[in-house]
């Protein structure tokens, strides 16, 4: 049974990649756009970028400090209020810019705009439903799941100071040379 320090320990982990990548995100958008105009595209650009910028973070944490998870998260959440710190700095020079003057103006919807905008909120909510169902069907995932990314990750995460034995071709078909995105995500968390 998880402690209710271990449950916010683990929600702060995997909440802290996606918001650094919204943040990351935001702060390369056009700051005369209005702050809620893209939201989404943001938020579904963050957790992709987020999810890479971390693993990217993680593998090199471990080649300089090795398995830490603490002060990885002590790390991980430093940057991230930083980058928020930066990005509410950014946001208020924007609006005192010339840029601010800049108006959203009024947009007219039409009928396919707001057709398209159905279908697109069906689909998204019937991909969420499949991707719920696959999860409660096969948690592990299917066999390159189970063999390869999962694999890994639990060799990273396990191995201390012996993680890099995850890329190793003594095991066979483990594919070291497949990408450290998931495995590193996975071990990060």
């Amino acid at each position: 049974m998880m402690t209710l320090s271990q449950i916010t320990i683990f929600l702060l982990a995997i909440l802290i990649p996606p918001l650094f990548g919204f943040v990351f995100s935001s702060l390369f958008w056009p700051p005369f756009i209005s702050f809620r105009a893209q939201l989404l595209t943001r938020c579904c650009l963050g957790i992709g970028i987020g999810f890479g910028l971390f693993s990217c973070f993680f593998f090199l944490w471990l080649l300089v400090f090795g398995p830490s998870s603490k002060a990885l998260l002590a790390t991980e959440t430093i940057l991230l209020v930083g980058a928020i710190a930066f990005l509410i700095y950014r946001r208020r020079k924007a609006k005192s810019s010339a840029f601010s003057e800049v108006s959203d103006g009024e947009v007219s919807v039409s009928k396919l705009w707001r057709t398209l905008a159905i279908v697109f909120s069906l689909m998204l909510v019937l991909a969420v439903a499949d991707l719920v169902i696959l999860a409660i069907k096969k948690p592990h995932g299917e066999w390159d799941a189970w063999a390869i990314w999962n694999m890994r990750a639990r060799f990273i995460f396990r191995a201390g100071p012996f993680w890099r034995d995850a890329f190793s071709y003594v095991i066979d078909r483990s594919r070291p040379d497949y990408p450290i995105l998931i495995p590193a995500s996975i071990a990060g968390i």
